[in-house]
């Protein structure tokens, strides 16, 4: 579970929650997107978020949400496997290798990504 953060069903459905031509590209991105959110929550260090996307990058994963439809991503949480009620629990990252559970509301979620403009934070 704490691999790739757990993360939400955009990664578990690639179409048309993203633009990845595979899974690892789309579990890449909702690493990402956990790692901005975690990071507006203030629970992920901007160091760690940091360090993580760059070894993402390294690997030749996409990291750039701005491209992704995250309007779309955000209708498959209805069905997401973490999902209860109106919450999700999320794996957060603290730091690297300290994983945080969070049940957290979907609407702070849905606003979050409806403000967010898409690029990850250096």
């Amino acid at each position: 579970m704490l691999l790739n953060f757990d993360t939400p069903s955009a990664t578990d459905s690639k179409p048309p929650a993203t633009t990845a031509d595979s899974h690892g590209e789309a579990v890449a991105l909702g690493m990402v997107a956990i790692l901005q959110f975690g990071q507006a929550r203030g629970i992920t260090a901007k160091g760690a978020a940091k360090h993580i996307v760059e070894l993402l990058e390294a690997t030749g994963l996409p990291t750039d949400l701005s491209k992704q439809p995250l309007d779309e991503a955000m209708k498959l949480v209805a069905f997401d496997k973490k999902r209860v009620a109106s919450t999700l629990r999320l794996v957060l990252l603290e730091e690297v290798g300290q994983p945080r559970i969070e049940v957290v509301p979907i609407e702070d979620v849905r606003q979050f990504f409806s403000r967010s403009t898409g690029k990850h934070d250096d």
